[in-house]
């Protein structure tokens, strides 16, 4: 790089390339490295005399491992608590929201944050109505009943009521996914057409290292 500054060069394929390789080699298997070494990769990185430019590509993808750990770990943790909260209790609710984003690493803990928050009785009832009555499959047999009367000729009627069955519909199923997470975490009050007894919210989570760490 200094005969470049010397040269007012201001780039060389051969430099990019060679260095390049040596952070390629710096940087091996980081795909399945542990938080430790990834760590310990790009204190490596900052390390060797090269470009920045060469250098943030790397510095990006070891940054992402972290995180892609950090959300592992976080999303295990916080699965298990969101799985023992009494979604009824508004208050329950609030600690369990408040005690994940102060632990929360990483962008991976807004859906259970989201959940807790858009959490209502109304939202309870039709997440459970979406997954244990026949009231999603009536909608959708009366959606079908109206677009054969659209076509039959009757749309001023039809339609509208087409509309609003499925607009009724989508809102059972949106209750479902979010207050599930996708249907990947059912907590108590969702488990079972007759819910059975909700467990207390633990009282903490396991300490995380703070978002301050994030960036090395």
């Amino acid at each position: 790089m200094q005969v470049m500054a010397e040269y007012s060069v201001e780039s060389s394929a051969t430099l990019d390339a060679l260095e390049t390789d040596c952070l390629t080699r710096i940087c091996k298997d980081y795909e399945t490295a542990s938080e430790a070494d990834c760590q310990a990769m790009i204190a490596a990185v900052n390390g060797y005399e090269a470009q920045d430019k060469i250098k943030q590509p790397f510095l990006q993808k070891l940054q992402s491992r972290i995180e892609s750990i950090w959300s592992a770990e976080d999303g295990e943790v916080f699965d298990n608590l969101y799985r023992q909260i009494d979604l009824a209790d508004a208050e329950a609710r609030k600690n369990a929201a408040d005690l994940i984003q102060s632990r929360a690493r990483t962008d991976a803990s807004k859906k259970y944050i989201d959940a807790l928050q858009k959490c209502s009785p109304k939202k309870i009832k039709q997440a459970r109505l979406y997954k244990y009555s026949k009231r999603s499959t009536l909608y959708t047999v009366l959606i079908i009943l109206s677009v054969v009367f659209s076509i039959a000729g009757a749309a001023v009627i039809g339609v509208p009521a087409a509309i609003l069955f499925l607009c009724l519909r989508i809102r059972l199923k949106s209750a479902w996914k979010l207050l599930t997470l996708d249907g990947t975490v059912i907590p108590p009050l969702l488990a079972s057409k007759n819910a059975a007894q909700v467990q207390p919210v633990p009282a903490a989570i396991p300490d995380t290292p703070q978002k301050s760490q994030e960036k090395s």
